[in-house]
């Protein structure tokens, strides 16, 4: 391993929990990396020297949502009492909820413009969840290009259209 400009040699750890045969694949991600390089994996890729710590978690589904989820639940265990148990497949592990907790702290000792294939980000602090395609950000703060961003806020995903659309155009 080559040692980078700012003497750290890079070095990547990471631990995850992978559910290869129903979604999320990566339901879990915790990493720790220092002076990792962008542009040794991908060659068009911005070259930064990039530190720091990732986690992803499952976030549990808010109180109500579970106690929904739950009364559902033990209504249709009371129907299907007398009938063999179903087990799930992937398609109804894709349609379950997916609700994550999203942390990082990243520091780079190499920002610069990127015409010089570099990233114009100083560091960057997340704190945010995915819940179902909901986006909360709970706290963003970053340092770029001389100045600073600090933000919250949340982003819904668009639910799609139930009947498609109409293509037909008048003649």
């Amino acid at each position: 391993s080559a040692t980078k400009p700012d003497g750290a040699s890079p070095s990547l750890r990471a631990t995850a929990r992978v559910t290869p045969w129903q979604a999320p694949l990566l339901p879990q991600l915790d990493a720790n990396f220092k002076a990792l390089d962008l542009g040794a994996f991908l060659p068009q890729a911005p070259r930064p020297h990039l530190s720091g710590t990732v986690q992803v978690q499952p976030l549990a589904p808010d109180a109500a949502t579970a106690d929904v989820a739950k009364n559902a639940a033990a209504t249709a265990s009371a129907a299907t009492a007398s009938k063999p148990p179903v087990k799930a497949d992937a398609t109804s592990a894709a349609k379950a909820p997916q609700n994550w907790r999203v942390q990082a702290h990243i520091d780079n000792a190499q920002a610069g413009p990127i015409d010089a294939h570099l990233l114009p980000l100083d560091s960057l602090d997340v704190d945010a969840d995915w819940r179902d395609g909901l986006a909360i950000v709970r706290d963003l703060q970053a340092k770029l290009a001389g100045g600073s961003v600090h933000t919250t806020g949340q982003w819904q995903k668009p639910v799609a259209s139930e009947t498609p659309p109409d293509d037909s155009t008048p003649d």
